[in-house]
């Protein structure tokens, strides 16, 4: 492992990468407050309702959908996964999941979106693409007449090739 010296301090590449991963997870959280508020949906009349609906594997996604619930003033629901994906196995299986696009079963499978005008979705990213649970209640629900909006977090090294 390499080490770098700087005013008598060592710093490790681990220390270096966990700062480096908090960092961007901060930058995106308060991103948020710069993005967000263009694209948000104002809900000045009673029947322009938001649902904030959020899928959370590691709870990086349920902190997003928090952010965005106290700036668009909506409600929030939650999507549960009713597989076990907690833990190094549930990573793995999240991940095979992912690349063979399968469907998991999610509680609730089909949310009650009569009152909402505007839907906002946020998911994790698994494998390059949105996860299982967030892709089955997409696929599974309709959102026509609704304004749908998608954000997406996730916990990657991007490197141009």
């Amino acid at each position: 492992m390499k080490h770098i010296i700087i005013k008598q301090k060592v710093v490790t590449e681990e220390n270096c990468f966990k700062k480096v991963v908090f960092l961007r997870f901060l930058i995106i959280v308060l991103a948020m407050f710069f993005v967000a508020p263009g694209v948000v949906i104002a809900n000045d009349k009673e029947e322009d309702k938001t649902l904030i609906i959020y899928y959370s594997r590691t709870g990086k996604s349920k902190t997003i959908s928090e952010t965005l619930q106290k700036m668009m003033n909506a409600d929030m629901l939650e999507i549960k996964d009713k597989k076990d994906r907690s833990g190094m196995w549930g990573f793995i299986s999240s991940a095979y999941d992912s690349f063979f696009e399968r469907e998991s079963e999610i509680e609730p499978a089909h949310p009650d979106l009569s009152l909402y005008s505007s839907v906002v979705v946020v998911s994790p990213v698994w494998n390059w693409k949105i996860s299982t649970p967030v892709i089955t209640l997409i696929k599974r629900n309709s959102f026509k007449g609704k304004k749908f909006m998608l954000y997406t977090s996730a916990n990657i090294d991007i490197k141009k090739i």
